[in-house]
């Protein structure tokens, strides 16, 4: 098998070299991708299997040492069996420089990378920076950052809140040192899977003042996730079937979004806040009797979601008639409260439950197929985003007076549909919010 070896070059400082019979200008980094052409059988696992055109390896590569200048990272895995089609590996290289030179750092915490340290493709994080460890990634420390690889060190316990957003990564490898990972550490990134280690407890909170209890907002806007692998002797999270969940299994605490599944049954006791947030493939489901609590904004974003099937022997919730929507009302009380409405649904018009006291948070978030909306007298309450992006809804018929209608309590922002103006009440017409 030939593999051909193409020297891709940028210059910041001119210098020569001569590599592979190549003769180039440099600079701090360069790239040499590794083309193979057709071919099958196994790859297998060393680099030292992998010969280029010219007779070195890409073991050789990797220990290379070029002008000061020293191995950065594959781009990707090597796979174990080679492909049929065309594959492109690159290998990087950047000069060799101190970890002040590259990070911004202060007692321990890692808070930005400097002007040099932004150029970089590849981060390896070191394990001290000036005789200090390195314990701690600060809060938006690597915010819109443009490396590609990471590797973290064996000492780092907090990554902070919204610390990697934005970077263009599809991978990473978490320490097993880590025990909190705050909110939005990963959110705008690519990454499918996230192995999460033994040690990790606190999720989703904000780097200071953890009161130890598990949030999913660790998880929010990560909308690539195909799965989460949580070591399986963690004693306070799991996963199952890729999906995460407290250890005992009680709560869901986040679905993979990006999971190809179309059906799923909750079988734990609680559905966590946001738990199927941007789950863009779910249209079906399936709501187990073992169910008591599903939190604020749980379907928030599953704009593919067609029915939700309620066990009938759920206690504390039931579905309508046709699966479309969701209500709550425990055994204790008279409440009753929508809790969310299918957002693919092909109602044009729908009628909210008579006895409804509360229409909860984005529970008609994406409904675009709707245009008419009817409101029984009996809600008191309307929260945030109830309709948020319904915005083909032209009518919203309040069956209560105008009076009754401005003394519900509603959250500044409900309705946002542009073809809405006013509220037809049983007395008159009152305005949207």
């Amino acid at each position: 098998m030939k593999k051909k070896i193409v020297l891709f070059l940028s210059t910041i400082m001119l210098l020569s070299l001569s590599l592979f019979g190549l003769t180039a200008c440099s600079k701090e980094s360069y790239t040499l991708e590794v083309i193979h052409y057709e071919g099958s059988g196994n790859w297998g696992q060393s680099t030292e299997y992998f010969e280029v055109e010219e007779g070195e390896s890409l073991l050789f590569v990797e220990n290379k040492e070029l002008l000061g200048a020293e191995f950065a990272g594959w781009n990707i895995d090597l796979p174990e069996v080679m492909p049929s089609s065309n594959l492109t590996i690159k290998a990087t290289y950047r000069a060799k420089t101190s970890p002040e030179d590259i990070f911004v750092f202060s007692s321990g915490v890692i808070t930005g990378l400097t002007s040099t340290g932004k150029t970089y493709y590849a981060i390896k994080l070191p394990e001290t920076i000036g005789g200090v460890t390195v314990t701690e990634i600060g809060d938006e420390a690597f915010d819109g950052a443009d490396f590609q690889l990471f590797e973290f060190s064996r000492n780092v316990t907090v990554i902070g809140n919204e610390a990697f957003s934005g970077c263009n990564i599809n991978k990473i490898e978490l320490p097993e040192s880590l025990v909190t990972l705050c909110s939005s550490a990963f959110e705008y990134t690519n990454i499918e899977e996230l192995n999460i280690p033994v040690n990790v407890s606190r999720l989703g909170k904000s780097s200071n003042g953890f009161e130890g209890d598990i949030k999913n907002g660790a998880f929010y806007y990560m909308d690539t996730i195909k799965a989460f692998n949580v070591d399986s002797a963690n004693e306070t999270i799991a996963s199952h079937n890729g999906h995460l969940f407290t250890d005992d299994g009680k709560t869901l605490i986040r679905y993979a979004p990006s999971s190809k599944a179309t059906t799923y049954n909750v079988s734990a006791e609680k559905i966590h806040y946001g738990a199927f947030r941007d789950a863009k493939n779910l249209e079906t489901i399936n709501i187990g009797a073992s169910v008591t609590e599903i939190g604020a904004r749980a379907f928030y974003g599953t704009s593919n979601l067609k029915e939700i099937i309620v066990s009938p022997y759920c206690y504390d919730y039931y579905g309508e008639e046709g699966n479309v929507a969701v209500y709550y009302q425990p055994d204790s009380g008279d409440e009753i409260d929508l809790v969310i409405y299918a957002s693919n649904v092909d109602n044009q018009s729908y009628v909210i439950k008579p006895g409804t006291d509360t229409v909860k948070m984005y529970a008609f978030e994406n409904c675009t197929s709707l245009t008419s909306v009817t409101i029984p007298s009996s809600v008191t309450k309307l929260e945030s985003g109830a309709f948020w992006n319904c915005t083909n809804l032209t009518s919203v018929i309040f069956e209560g007076t105008v009076e009754q209608w401005n003394a519900i309590n509603k959250s500044s922002w409900i309705f946002n549909s542009q073809k809405l103006t006013t509220i037809t009440c049983s007395n008159g017409t009152a305005s949207v919010n």
